[in-house]
């Protein structure tokens, strides 16, 4: 008992419980009976023992301090997780363990700092990857880390952001967010802050498990109900339980080399099911926030086909959709529009299918305190089908000949009649939006595979300095097949229709292999039409990630540099580091030529690489430490040079101070400047038109915008409150990369 009560006097600052215990239990086992009255002999016997257990709690607590962790938002290496940063901490195992959450972005979006910009519930625009966006800033201009060190790029198409899909869930031991910007440490994208996901690469035995998990969902919601049926909508009813989610995975760790080593290694497989927004009430619709409260919009792209018409002198003549029989008409005939829409909501993803691998091998080997090799090898392949309603012709301005055959009487008098100023053979010019219910729903499967490989040095170089230097590579191709769309080359071949002058068929002007798209005529459309309008679109792309990275850390108390109301000496971490990425993306002509008609635009080819070398510094000054009132007050400053090939040089740098009154209470004060380079796809991206606005400022009969800034944009006089708005409310814009970007600053 007095040995013990030795070791809980013992002046020593943060004292680690573990080691306490493990000396205690020690004392208890190594040393049996208590201290008691003995001949001089026993005495002295006594007092050695009193000696070795004083030296077995100092060489303890020396290694619990030279066992420093490496913290987020910081390259010098503290005997704990206080950083100067504001870094919200969050355990992942139990966090896991008691949610029955199978993707890690599901987990991480519930801090309120926290976006997936790309989850399981995006079906349009979906890219098959899971990102992080930091106070909606942008993921581009979020840093994720693992064992902090980059997550490259994780799909080629424009978002250039990390996916977190190649991290094992189950071997995260934390996921450290720094929620400000910390380019001076890590480097560009870190304008919004950093993710830095931390691996329990040091467990010993086997860890693994097997979950299911699945969605019960009772369709009850009175006000879906009410607002889906007023717009005469079919919706859900009843108790409905799908989604079901398969997740397994098994990890190894151990060592080896009579404990000079460790390695883990580990396998994950997980397979989800899909939904559909048609399985749930309450998204059964797009719902429209109106001044009378909530309603279900549509698509003016509609099953029946929406018509508006114009004359020869580019005169708006009407808004029609074709009578089908079950509203009264006789289903070859134009009524005026009144309002009818298309609910494509129901067939879209809620949670797209996902099927996903991952396997992977954590290593190092300490040959002695000056070499310590280590390597990460990571791999990850998954596949997802994102599937969104039927195609169509939308909204395309489309050439209607006058000596088309599949128009009836009264269509032709409203396209092509008299006071059109069309003759009866010329070209008729019309906005058509005609779902292709007949053909089914579009899907673009997407696919990854991702390749991470780390391999580095670390150790002493001698009682003053330490060192670690890394190289990473980290590749991954993308492949995606966008399945059921329209041509939209071959839907103006098959609505430029003639009779056939020696057989009187009907058939397409342009010849071959092409079918009339008889959408004038209800129920008209063959399958034959369908097979020939409907194309499939292929996209490969590539990207990859080089990282070369020397950093040298100092504790200069050694040297005596210390001052002296503090209790702990001046540290610092100088390095460099070279940085080189690739970008191939290579589409198919279908998506390079803008030929999908649900694409809005083209999907250019771009190949390119940047490259970046950097030289940064920091320095952690303890000024007071150990006192009445200041536990600990200190100072940080950091500074980074980056050479960017492309763009030329930036600096960054923070100046950051804190100060702990005790444990509980801390002031943190601290000002940075961060930046974000751009990426190759927003640096040689060609330029071109794709969807990209939601409003037209000088559309409608009372514009936005004054005249004065729409005749700045084309506009004229007389044209000024008379230009028709795009029925779809989607615009095209003009978009593309900048080779003369600079880099983003943040303050």
């Amino acid at each position: 008992g007095e040995q013990v009560m030795s070791v809980e006097k013992t002046s020593i600052i943060r004292q680690p419980l573990l080691a306490v215990f493990l000396v205690a239990l020690m004392v208890l086992v190594g040393y049996g009976s208590p201290v008691m009255a003995q001949e001089p002999a026993g005495e002295q016997e006594a007092q050695t023992e009193d000696a070795v257990v004083d030296e077995a709690i100092e060489q303890a607590m020396e290694k619990s301090f030279e066992e420093e962790i490496t913290i987020t938002g910081s390259l010098i290496p503290r005997a704990d997780l206080t950083a100067l940063s504001p870094v919200t901490v969050m355990e992942v195992p139990q966090e896991l363990t008691y949610s029955g959450i199978v993707r890690i972005e599901d987990l991480i979006v519930s801090l309120p700092m926290v976006w997936a910009g790309q989850n399981s519930t995006i079906a349009n625009g979906a890219t098959g990857t899971a990102t992080i966006n930091l106070r909606h800033l942008g993921s581009n201009r979020t840093l994720v880390l693992i064992n902090g060190r980059r997550l490259a790029p994780g799909d080629a198409t424009g978002t250039w952001a990390a996916d977190i899909n190649v991290i094992p869930s189950a071997l995260v031991k934390r996921v450290d967010v720094l929620t400000g910007g910390a380019s001076t440490v890590y480097g560009s994208d870190a304008a919004a802050g950093v993710v830095n996901f931390i691996m329990d690469d040091d467990f010993e035995g086997v860890r693994g498990g097997v979950q299911y998990s699945g969605y019960q969902h009772d369709n009850n919601n009175l006000v879906a109900r009410e607002i889906n049926l007023a717009r005469g909508f079919d919706v859900p009813i009843g108790s409905v339980t799908d989604g079901e989610a398969y997740n397994a995975n098994i990890a190894i760790g151990g060592k080896f080399a009579d404990g000079k080593g460790h390695a883990v290694a580990y396998i994950t497989y997980r397979n989800i099911d899909a939904v559909t927004k048609g399985d749930r009430d309450y998204v059964n619709c797009a719902v429209n926030a109106g001044s009378d409260g909530p309603g279900c919009g549509g698509s003016s792209t509609v099953p029946m086909g929406r018509f508006v018409p114009f004359d020869a002198n580019g005169d708006q003549i009407g808004d029609y959709v074709l009578h089908w029989t079950e509203d009264g008409g006789d289903g070859h005939s134009f009524r005026p529009r009144t309002g009818d829409v298309y609910n494509y909501a129901p067939w879209n993803h809620l949670q797209r299918p996902d099927e996903k691998w991952n396997a992977g091998a954590f290593a190092h080997y300490t040959i002695n305190d000056h070499f310590e090799p280590y390597i990460e090898a990571m791999f990850m392949t998954n596949f997802t089908d994102a599937q969104i309603a039927p195609s169509g012709n939308f909204n395309r301005v489309t050439a209607i000949n006058c000596d088309n055959p599949m128009l009836s009487e009264q269509q032709w008098n409203i396209v092509c009649g008299p006071g059109t100023g069309y003759g009866p053979t010329d070209v008729a010019f019309s906005w058509i939006l005609r779902r292709n219910v007949e053909g089914g729903n579009r899907t673009n499967q997407i696919g990854h595979d991702n390749y991470r490989l780390v391999a580095g040095m670390r150790g002493d170089i001698n009682d003053e300095w330490s060192y670690d230097g890394y190289y990473l590579n980290a590749q991954n191709n993308s492949f995606e097949s966008y399945v059921n769309d329209l041509n939209v080359g071959r839907i103006a071949n098959a609505l430029d229709v003639i009779e056939d002058p020696d057989t009187g068929e009907w058939v397409c002007r342009s010849g071959g292999d092409c079918v009339p798209w008889n959408i004038f005529q209800e129920g008209a459309v063959t399958q034959a039409a369908v097979d020939y309008i409907t194309t499939n679109a292929v996209m490969y792309g590539r990207t990859r990630t080089q990282v070369l990275n020397l950093t040298f850390t100092s504790d200069w108390e050694n040297y005596g540099v210390t001052i002296p109301s503090a209790s702990e000496g001046v540290q610092i971490a100088v390095g460099g580091e070279y940085r080189k990425q690739w970008l191939l993306n290579r589409p198919d002509e279908v998506y390079e030529f803008g030929l999908r008609a649900g694409s809005g635009g083209r999907t250019p080819a771009v190949e390119g690489e940047t490259s970046v070398a950097e030289l940064f510094f920091e320095a952690l000054i303890p000024i007071i430490q150990d006192v009445k009132l200041v536990r600990d007050l200190s100072l940080e400053l950091g500074y980074r040079y980056s050479d960017y090939k492309d763009t030329g040089n930036f600096n960054t740098w923070k100046v950051q101070g804190s100060w702990a009154l005790n444990e509980s209470l801390r002031f943190r004060a601290g000002y940075n400047v961060a930046v974000r380079a751009a990426n190759i796809w927003e640096l040689l991206r060609p330029q071109g038109f794709g969807l990209g606005g939601a409003a037209d400022i000088c559309a409608g009969p009372n514009p936005s915008a004054t005249l004065e800034q729409c005749m700045r944009t084309g506009v004229t006089e007389a044209q000024y409150g008379d230009i028709f708005p795009n029925p779809a409310d989607q615009y095209n814009t003009l978009a593309g990369g900048n080779p003369d970007l600079i880099p983003e600053e943040a303050k």
